[in-house]
């Protein structure tokens, strides 16, 4: 690197729901900044707006109908194929990994899980693949560590109508309902589930 030239590293990671604990952001080694939960509450409303425009984007040119007749709502469980209204979820074998969810997303449905609240201590990495290849491996494994409730904010990742979904997660022990719930969001064609 050049003399005098800087390098900006941004870490954005670990959350705390409601109000973020863990934003850091590092301007030049070895200094280290905390945002501010205000500060941090931004970039989370930035990053899902982010998301929610090229999600919607996608749908318009997918589905070849105008914005205006999409709707954007919360990811719930039954849009991951969960038939419950639960996200709770069995883990049958230790130490390996553990198929949670195996879906197709539905007809004129695109999701973006951006994020996951888990109080537990036995799942350690999540995995999501989509049309059949892995999209992201996320380490879970220091949100035990946090206070209550428990959040990692992750990268969006985006899912389109009709692809096959696998969500898979290590864990150390079993269970029969280990709590992890996805956060995310839901853009869809008006009427599926809002008029």
């Amino acid at each position: 690197m050049a003399k005098g030239k800087e390098r900006t590293y941004i870490f954005i990671g670990l959350l705390v729901a409601g109000s973020a604990a863990a934003y850091f952001l590092t301007r030049k080694k070895p200094d280290v900044a905390l945002a501010t939960p205000a500060e941090v509450d931004a970039i989370r409303e930035e990053k899902k707006l982010t998301t929610q425009d090229k999600l919607k984007a996608m749908a318009s040119k997918q589905l070849r109908i105008p914005e205006s007749e999409l709707v954007v709502r919360s990811l719930r469980p039954e849009d991951l194929g969960s038939s419950s209204s639960a996200f709770s979820f069995p883990i049958a074998t230790a130490n390996a990994w553990n198929n949670i969810i195996s879906t197709n997303v539905s007809d004129n449905r695109f999701i973006a899980i951006t994020g996951v609240v888990y109080t537990g201590s036995i799942i350690t990495q999540l995995r999501i693949v989509a049309a059949g290849s892995t999209k992201e491996i996320w380490n879970v494994q220091a949100i035990p560590s946090m206070e209550t409730p428990r959040y990692v904010d992750l990268t969006p990742t985006a899912i389109q109508q009709n692809q096959m979904l696998a969500i898979d997660v290590y864990a150390t022990n079993t269970s029969a309902g280990e709590s992890l719930v996805f956060e995310g969001i839901v853009v869809e064609k008006r009427g599926l589930v809002i008029a």
